[in-house]
């Protein structure tokens, strides 16, 4: 989303009235699911570019600031509607090991400093973005790109996104030097390549939109890149794209304006692997101009990839404060794109699945210490949507802002996809206290447990980084593996009118053990404008497994039957012995047993 610089604070001012009488998504509700065939066909021939090309003179010692800039008539929410709102029956407090100062089976890894405004940053708020590979871990803020080593937390090279993408074959394109932020860095687990995404468009607003969009030759982001400028639509602005790897390519979508400010709908394009690694970026778009899409999430694999021939999933929510729906959902679509004949490449949807109640409001969020209160962003799905396929079922994992009780808190969800249908498998709004929690992200790693980072403010605390989680065998709907800190913030956001704290942070998964959960967000050292963020490393640990008798609680008689199994008092095996490997070493041992009857136990 676009973003503020002191520039144009009183042009926002202006344009904030303009927001409130655009037409919102939704306003009518969502329509019957439909199908749309055919998709507009791109080709853009790649350049190469070395990433020492662009690391020149270090961030910190280049003149200031940036040019990123904002149009702010571009942010508005869909108007609320008011009626009787029922209490939320999937509200979560502290509960069982979950409480401060208890044994939450978190275990931190790291916590490294990453970029800044006062070294990297163009505007206001930074939208953090990364993703972790097999070496590097490679974030985005606006605008520039640092890439970080994950032993040490070593800044390798940083640069900005006008340097990475200027002087190369893409001159003459606003991709050279007009590069204005949203960035996406995604790390593609199935081919080993780092992809790096941002949208652009020529000062004059006369020449359409853009992407620009790299990918690296090889799994070490250091080395070569293939660079590609790829016109967005010939009139309308892409803003707020978000992008997933997927198994035949990366798809992107976006919401699309006018660059007076009207909402257009949403366009989707899909980028052809393995032509985009070798030099030669194949795209299809399709453009859905109805009222229900709006900031809709392409679903971002990780783990084993998804199955041949699957479509790209994509997401969004509805609450009925919007009406024209008769309760809260989840909606979903299908884009299956036929590479050898585009008119056969289709655009299904959307599918609904109702949500447990929640409440959606676009209160602020207030900052110990500031008079200014921050931005919710409520009104639509936290990135990523993060895609899993366990072989016996295929889940998304998604994310979004509720209030409890006046409270701002994170509504997280496990859904799964069912021969195109979409159901929600379990659910929570995470709301243990008076602190609002907002700015969410969440992932789960091989065996099924999930993460959520987010950030956390009040009056009474500057804003911070935490994450919770959830073992597989975990009642289902909580986060049981109890709240860590990644940093505690020392400072608010505190100036006139800036009230935006990202429009995303990222949390993802280690490829190389496919366990180790990876989150980048934004926080405070000092009151002020000069944002940091923080990159924060943890697994939760395996201990959970190890439910015998199928009833989904871990309790003295699972001890009972592994001790049996150990001690060769039982010939066959209980039904989910397999299951029983609670460190992950893949035996079944006197370990497991010690391990299991410890955490029955409560320790």
């Amino acid at each position: 989303m676009f973003r503020i610089t002191l520039i144009v604070v009183l042009v926002g001012l202006v344009t904030l009235v303009v927001g409130v009488i655009v037409p919102s998504a939704g306003a009518n509700g969502p329509v019957t699911p439909r199908m749309r065939q055919g998709a507009g066909q791109i080709t853009v021939q790649g350049t190469t570019r070395h990433w020492r090309d662009a690391d020149k003179t270090p961030l910190d010692l280049r003149p200031g600031p940036r040019k990123f800039r904002q149009n702010n008539e571009h942010e508005y929410e869909r108007p609320l509607v008011v009626r009787p709102q029922e209490p939320d029956p999937v509200v979560q407090g502290w509960s069982g090991r979950g409480r401060p100062g208890e044994k939450d089976l978190t275990t931190p890894l790291a916590s490294y400093a990453g970029m800044n405004l006062s070294a990297n940053g163009g505007g206001w708020p930074p939208d953090t973005t990364g993703d972790v590979g097999l070496t590097y871990y490679v974030q985005a803020v606006n605008t520039s790109i640092g890439i970080y080593r994950k032993s040490d937390g070593a800044l390798i090279s940083a640069t900005t996104f006008d340097d990475f993408f200027g002087g190369t074959g893409i001159a003459g394109t606003p991709c050279d030097e007009n590069n204005n932020g949203d960035p996406i860095v995604l790390f593609d687990p199935y081919d080993e390549r780092w992809f790096i995404l941002d949208f652009a468009w020529d000062p004059s607003e006369t020449d359409g939109s853009y992407f620009s969009v790299a990918v690296s030759k090889t799994s070490d982001p250091t080395g070569e890149w293939w660079q590609y400028a790829l016109r967005a639509d010939d009139t309308l602005l892409n803003d707020y794209p978000k992008a997933g790897i997927w198994s035949d390519g990366i798809y992107i979508t976006a919401n699309m304006f006018q660059f007076s400010g009207g909402f257009q709908g949403v366009k989707v394009w899909a980028l052809k692997k393995p032509d985009i690694y070798a030099g030669t970026l194949q795209a299809q778009s399709i453009f859905d101009n109805s009222w229900e899409a709006w900031s809709i999430l392409p679903a971002n694999a990780e783990g084993a990839a998804p199955p041949d021939g699957a479509p790209n999933y994509m997401f969004t929510f509805y609450a009925d404060e919007w009406g024209g729906v008769p309760a809260d959902r989840l909606y979903m679509w299908a884009f299956d794109v036929d590479w050898t004949t585009p008119a056969a490449t289709t655009w299904t949807g959307p599918v609904h699945t109702d949500t447990a109640p929640f409440v959606i409001s676009y209160s602020s969020i207030p900052q110990q210490g500031s008079i200014w209160s921050l931005d919710s962003l409520a009104g639509r799905l936290m990135y990523p949507a993060n895609y899993r396929n366990f072989g016996t079922h295929e889940s998304v994992y998604l994310c979004h802002t509720v209030s409890v009780d006046g409270i701002q808190s994170t509504r997280w969800y496990e859904t799964r996809i069912d021969a195109g249908a979409l159901a929600v498998h379990q659910q929570g709004t995470f709301a243990p206290d008076s602190h609002h929690r907002w700015m969410g992200s969440v992932a789960a790693d091989r065996n099924g447990a999930i993460a959520v980072g987010y950030s956390v403010s009040s009056g009474s605390m500057y804003p911070a980084i935490r994450y919770a989680g959830r073992l597989t065998l975990d009642p289902l709907n909580e986060l049981t593996r109890g709240e860590r800190s990644g940093i505690e913030g020392t400072g608010s956001q505190s100036a006139l009118f800036l009230t935006r704290w990202g429009d995303y942070s990222t949390l993802s998964i280690d490829p190389v053990d496919d366990e180790t959960f990876w989150y980048t967000q934004e926080y405070y050292i000092s009151s002020g404008t000069n944002w940091q963020t923080r990159i924060v490393a943890f697994q939760l640990d395996p201990v959970g497994s190890g439910d015998l008798d199928d009833n989904t609680l871990l309790e003295s008689v699972d001890v009972q039957l592994l001790t049996d199994y150990l001690s060769g008092n039982i010939d066959t095996l209980p039904v989910s012995l397999a299951e029983a490997d609670c460190n992950g070493d893949i035996r079944i041992d006197a370990t497991d047993l010690a391990i299991l009857l410890n955490w029955v136990n409560g320790n």
